[in-house]
């Protein structure tokens, strides 16, 4: 896997949510 700051984890993790929210995830 490739290492991802703190920053970047929590970004993807709340764009991963929005995506999900929206049924696109």
């Amino acid at each position: 896997n490739v290492e991802l700051d703190p920053r970047t984890v929590a970004i993807v993790d709340t764009v991963e949510r929005v995506l999900a929210q929206r049924g696109l995830g």
